[in-house]
């Protein structure tokens, strides 16, 4: 079994008490999905983005960083930088990325949010990392959620088991699902992973009939070539869904990395021009695909 689709044990008598690692909960959330929403991250990804925004995300476990710049040099931390003494550092240079909840514990915090849901339609969105990657915790808490009448999103790089899209495909409203790449050679270079699987479960989703929106990040030099979106507007031409959204590189990831002791192989001075996000803005409309850029 690939361990990148490692998933955790169920407990059918305290599925309650399940715990999952998130890193961040962010509320207010207008770009994921419908209405104001609660965006919850999960640590875990299986793939390696050149260019990703959250790298921190891509380790299930909890880690512990270090901001040098922070740093005031009071050695109230020893040299230790770790979880016990992050809370003690003064300048806030030692940082904990991620906690354990359990899936009542998650629930109670995206439900301080429910009046917002209701007056704006919005709901919960998954996001990550990758949430399928802890895919017994997301199908417990995204059955909570619908048992409570929220509205239910999954933020997806579609690299996962296809057996854990049908477990949760009945909970979830809608889903945002990320598109790179159609060639495997390319997707493989940039992504450390084939993209079989993400084109296989996504198909299969557009033959259920699911709610989907088509997220596709503009990497600069990267996948914004013609070649790579005609590609993928063939691909899509055979896809049931309901919109694509272009979503630019900003490049302010790169301090992340730092602080993780990653090596950052982005040059985050290249962006595109509004000009040219237009230009492909166009092509996919002309193409008779509902394109918003950003979202």
């Amino acid at each position: 079994m690939d361990p990148r689709f490692c998933e955790q044990p169920e407990d059918d008598n305290k599925k309650g008490y399940m715990k999952g690692t998130i890193f961040n909960i962010q509320r207010f959330s207008l770009h994921d999905g419908p209405g104001i929403r609660t965006t919850v991250f999960l640590k875990g990804c299986p793939l390696r983005c050149i260019w990703c925004h959250n790298p921190e995300s891509f380790d299930k476990s909890i880690q512990v960083t270090f901001d040098k710049e922070k740093c005031l040099e009071c050695l109230i931390c020893k040299g230790v930088r770790d979880i016990s003494t992050a809370e003690k550092c003064p300048a806030n240079a030692i940082e904990v990325i991620g906690q354990d909840m359990s899936v009542d514990e998650l629930f109670t915090e995206i439900y301080k949010d429910m009046d917002y849901f209701e007056t704006s339609n919005g709901g919960v969105t998954f996001s990550g990392g990758e949430p399928l990657m802890q895919s017994e915790f997301l199908l417990e808490i995204l059955k909570k959620c619908k048992e409570n009448s929220i509205h239910t999103v999954i933020d997806t790089c579609g690299y996962a088991k296809i057996e854990s899209f049908e477990k949760i495909n009945e909970f979830v409203d809608l889903y945002l699902y990320d598109l790179k790449f159609i060639d495997n050679d390319i997707h493989k270079k940039h992504t450390s992973s084939s993209n079989e699987s993400i084109l296989a479960n996504l198909k299969y989703l557009s033959e259920k009939n699911t709610r989907i929106f088509i997220r596709f990040p503009l990497i600069p030099g990267i996948n914004d070539t013609e070649k790579n979106i005609s590609e993928i507007i063939e691909f899509l031409n055979g896809i049931n869904f309901e919109q694509i959204n272009l979503l630019s590189y900003h490049g302010y990831e790169k301090n992340k990395y730092i602080k993780l002791g990653l090596h950052h192989k982005m040059d985050t001075r290249i962006k595109l021009s509004d000009e040219r996000i237009n230009e492909i803005k166009n092509i996919f409309v002309s193409a008779g695909f509902k394109t918003v850029v950003g979202g």
